[in-house]
């Protein structure tokens, strides 16, 4: 019997711009890659990472925000996750992540409109004190973005907004918070052995 060929695409944020007061700046959240990648790796899939410039840069405070200022804008990132999905692949997003839904179309139409997701909530971004930053720069809270996409916002059950959560819906994974990540990436393996099990095409899930 042919072995079914999986891959997987980690979508890192571009942005790597000073984002606290003290000039620490925001990028990628290190174990937010990591721990999907030692995933995916363990089973058995072949990983990639990509970013919308070709360039990227970790986090100094480990807070992650980087996504938010440059996936609502990343057309060449949304155009791969469309084509993903459109060809049956899983979309997972993370913490800030879900910020990629804002111009992601599948069929001219939003794919995010009317499903079921999370990312880092309002509540988090308090706990952080970085409720003043994402005015200073301009960003909306994911929550806010979310329902103006019209997606059926899912608020975490537990109080503690760093508790894992993961929600769901069809071939869409999202998670809403760095302890998050790893869930995410069992989900949509999951997704994939459940849905495609007779299908011997390529499969892929993005970040």
């Amino acid at each position: 019997m042919a072995q079914t060929l999986n891959r997987v695409l980690i979508a890192v944020t571009s942005a790597n711009l000073k984002f606290w007061p003290l000039g620490l700046k925001t990028g990628y959240f290190w174990t937010e890659v990591l721990h999907p990648y030692e995933t995916f790796k363990n089973h058995g899939y072949e990983v990639d990472l990509v970013s919308e410039t070709g360039t990227t840069g970790m986090d100094e405070s480990s807070s992650g925000h980087g996504a938010a200022f440059d996936f609502p804008k990343a057309t060449g990132l949304q155009r791969i996750g469309s084509s993903i999905y459109q060809n049956g692949g899983v979309i997972g997003s993370l913490c800030h992540g879900p910020a990629i839904f804002a111009n992601l179309k599948v069929n001219n139409q939003l794919l995010i409109k009317g499903k079921k997701v999370t990312a880092f909530t309002k509540g988090g971004e308090k706990l952080m004190m970085a409720t003043d930053r994402l005015k200073e720069h301009n960003l909306p809270f994911m929550e806010d973005l979310l329902r103006d996409l019209g997606a059926d916002w899912q608020e975490p059950p537990n109080i503690n907004p760093m508790s894992e959560f993961v929600v769901v819906d069809g071939r869409l994974v999202s998670g809403v918070n760095p302890a998050s990540a790893s869930i995410v990436a069992q989900k949509a393996v999951e997704i994939v052995k459940g849905v495609h099990v007779e299908d011997k095409q390529p499969k892929k899930s993005i970040f």
